[in-house]
């Protein structure tokens, strides 16, 4: 299975413009993609996606599977009034920490504290 994911992920960055990855995955990581370092991820939690600043990857549900895209959905509009959290996930599939992300930070969440916009280029103005 890592070596599918990370085929998967090698030509949807380089090839593809987006790709399916699985059907909804939830709660913790079984460590198969384990790196041991965590990566940073913007958890927008009004659009239930995830934004990767460093290899510019969306990943997003469409249906019943979580896809990974570096274009933004048309519908995934991000101003700098949109709530955003950043959170750290060991390996590259941030939606193996979904449900806890989405439990912690519901749709309705709001950032307390000044507002700005997300790191990245995932936001308008």
């Amino acid at each position: 299975m890592r070596a599918a994911i990370f085929v998967v992920s090698v030509l949807g960055s380089t090839a593809m413009s987006g790709c399916v990855f699985h059907g909804r995955h939830s709660g913790h990581s079984s460590g198969e993609a384990s790196v041991g370092v965590g990566l940073e991820y913007t958890y927008f939690p009004s659009h239930h996606a995830y934004y990767h600043e460093t290899s510019g990857e969306w990943f997003v549900i469409e249906g019943d599977a979580w896809v990974s895209t570096t274009v933004r959905p048309v519908g995934l509009v991000i101003t700098t009034d949109t709530p955003w959290v950043s959170v750290s996930v060991e390996g590259p599939s941030p939606y193996v920490r979904y449900e806890d992300h989405s439990t912690s930070y519901p749709s309705n969440w709001e950032r307390k504290g000044p507002k700005g916009p997300p790191p990245g280029r995932g936001w308008r103005k």
